[in-house]
């Protein structure tokens, strides 16, 4: 692969961790007498709820009560903190010990769109099962969450918040993301762009 850059931007979600983001959608639905079948209809029931918790507009409360809201019967919040971090199928070690040997390579960044109730299930995760108190600081130069930054990709504004905040040379910079859309929007940013294969391996980089 040729290639030639000076630091690199991680999308999270698909990249690093395992994600399978239609498993949350089938599991909400049935918490909500949708048919799993038809997640469509719970994505666009859900659509602008999903973009405002990822920007941190909501707080995690209002964002249950809305999944709460699709139905009648009543519906345990912890089962919708479960269904919603279905998606969310944890860490190959492989993945830790590439970010380990990467980041002696280059600088390394982390670009996620995320929210509070996944960022607290990966965090925990990482401390228990895998012993990382500090995934942050201890993998990364500089880690940007959607919900806490109030943007998300792929606006433009977000690529450009961690271009000033960083200083990085977009052209100089590689972006790695999982989904295509993300990677238009950065390479309208001016990033070199690498679209990634869901949850594959990153070896090839080292």
């Amino acid at each position: 692969m040729d290639l030639d850059f000076d630091a690199i931007v991680f999308d999270f979600g698909g990249v690093l961790i395992d994600l399978d983001i239609e498993k949350s959608y089938e599991e909400l639905a049935l918490l909500v007498d949708i048919n799993p079948l038809e997640t469509e209809i719970l994505v666009a029931k859900m659509y602008d709820s999903f973009e405002e918790f990822e920007t941190g507009k909501i707080s995690s409360e209002t964002f249950i009560w809305r999944i709460q809201n699709l139905t009648n019967k009543e519906v345990d919040p912890i089962k919708v903190i479960h269904a919603w971090n279905a998606m969310l199928l944890g860490w190959n070690p492989a993945k830790l010990a590439f970010l380990n040997k990467i980041k002696n390579k280059y600088p390394i960044y982390l670009l996620s769109n995320t929210n509070e109730i996944h960022l607290k299930w990966v965090m925990n995760d990482l401390k228990v099962n895998h012993g990382i108190e500090d995934f942050d600081n201890q993998f990364f130069i500089k880690a940007y969450y959607s919900h806490l930054i109030g943007l998300r990709k792929p606006d433009i504004a977000a690529y450009d918040y961690i271009i000033k905040d960083t200083g990085l040379n977009p052209t100089r910079t590689l972006f790695i993301d999982d989904n295509y859309n993300n990677i238009l929007g950065a390479y309208d940013a001016g990033f070199q762009v690498l679209h990634h294969i869901t949850n594959d391996s990153l070896d090839f980089l080292l």
